[in-house]
């Protein structure tokens, strides 16, 4: 597994950085209070990384995404992360407050920049 930057398509850079960005929301803010705030490790949100492995180990490795899987890891990223951040809330003085922090807020951009590389790479894939 090597990064070949230069080698790549526009769609696998998409994907390797969407990836990036993803590692780097984690150690973010998820939650955020105001006077508290937990990273996507305390939260458990590292875990939503796994829907980023096979295509990042696909684009690694030089081999084809299954456009089924590719597609489906993209969207799931997408749906478990926008269900967090709207599940992220607390009852503070009587009303309903989101506690999502930027971290939470910057892997839903990466997942979307996810799945507009792994849609980008079936367009590209299909050309050939």
């Amino acid at each position: 597994m090597n990064i070949k930057w230069n080698e790549w398509n526009v769609a696998e850079k998409t994907i390797f950085v969407s990836s990036c960005i993803a590692v780097v929301s984690i150690i973010m803010p998820w939650a955020d209070i105001g006077i508290a705030t937990k990273n996507g490790f305390s939260t458990g949100g590292f875990l939503l990384l796994g829907c980023f492995a096979y295509p990042l180990l696909k684009v690694l490795k030089e081999e084809k995404i299954d456009n089924r899987i590719g597609m489906f890891s993209s969207v799931l990223a997408i749906v478990l992360s926008i269900w967090g951040a709207l599940s992220s809330t607390i009852e503070f003085m009587g009303k309903t407050v989101n506690t999502s922090g930027s971290g939470l807020i910057l892997f839903i951009i990466a997942s979307f920049i996810l799945a507009f590389g792994t849609y980008k790479i079936q367009k590209t894939e299909n050309s050939n």
